[in-house]
């Protein structure tokens, strides 16, 4: 027993010894596999990408050009009378100044890529309007023709004014002296029922049929020598021809002329306006 005690004292003083010896050494084989290095942290700064452009104003480079279509010719009005005569079908060069632009994604700040440079278009179909004056010696009215219906007044369709009634249709066209020019069908009711319809071509007023008016010597002049009556359709074409009555003067201060026709014929202009479109007037 006490052989016993001897041999475990000293294992234990030697396990202590050891471990003496092992807190005295320094920890050299694990520190000498680490590798430090201190490296730089890059900061992101944005990507620069494509944006819109700033554009300047079109600019006109040249005059307009190349209409495919002036309408209507001078002579399709009386000498003297004034008309707006329009171009159509017609070109025009433009340039536009355009200057690239990038854009930082992270900074939103814009700047300016290459130099700015010029782009061009050539705008079409456009269409202006001139002043001119008729040429013809023949009296030729192109229409906007207006139509009216009432059991008071009657149908109208064409060019009609009246003063008192407060009916006043289609697009006003004068004669070179001031006169109102009345080219229009008309019956005395509406515009199916029945009734004897005329076409008259009225020399009024400027305002229209004034009761009480005295007829112009100008009016009365021009209307004397109107003998014929011709309406055009919307391709241009002739569609009717009327022989005017010698007509005179009225009492609402113009001078007429008429001539019946069968009531189908106003009705086909009454129901497409479009139809009633040019008339002329030959001595």
């Amino acid at each position: 027993m006490r052989s016993f005690k001897r041999r475990f004292c000293s294992r234990k003083k030697l396990q202590a010894a050891v471990l003496a010896l092992a807190a005295t050494v320094p920890v050299l084989g694990h520190c000498s596999n680490i590798i430090r290095t201190d490296a730089p942290i890059t900061e992101w700064k944005g990507a620069w990408i494509a944006t819109d452009p700033l554009l300047g104003p079109w600019e006109d480079t040249s005059a307009v050009y190349g209409c495919t279509n002036v309408f209507p010719a001078t002579d399709y009005f009386y000498a003297g009378v004034p008309f707006q005569q329009t171009h159509s079908g017609c070109f025009q060069n433009q340039r536009q100044t355009r200057q690239d632009q990038v854009m930082n994604t992270l900074t939103g700040e814009v700047r300016n890529k290459g130099l700015a440079y010029e782009t061009h278009q050539t705008l079409s179909n456009l269409s202006y309007t001139t002043p001119e004056v008729g040429t013809s010696s023949t009296y030729s009215v192109i229409m906007n023709a207006g139509r009216h219906s009432s059991t008071q007044y009657g149908a109208f369709v064409g060019m009609y004014a009246r003063v008192n009634s407060g009916v006043n249709i289609g697009s006003p066209v004068f004669t070179p002296d001031g006169d109102r020019v009345l080219i229009y069908y008309g019956k005395p009711g509406l515009i199916d029922a029945g009734g004897t319809c005329t076409i008259r071509l009225g020399i009024a007023p400027a305002a229209g049929w004034t009761p009480g008016a005295i007829a112009t010597p100008t009016a009365i002049a021009f209307g004397a020598k109107a003998n014929v009556l011709t309406l055009f359709d919307k391709s241009g074409k002739p569609s009717r021809a009327y022989n005017l009555s010698k007509g005179g003067p009225t009492s609402d201060g113009g001078y007429y002329r008429d001539s019946a026709v069968d009531c189908a014929e106003m009705r086909a202009f009454y129901y497409d306006l479009g139809f009633f479109t040019k008339a002329t007037l030959t001595p």
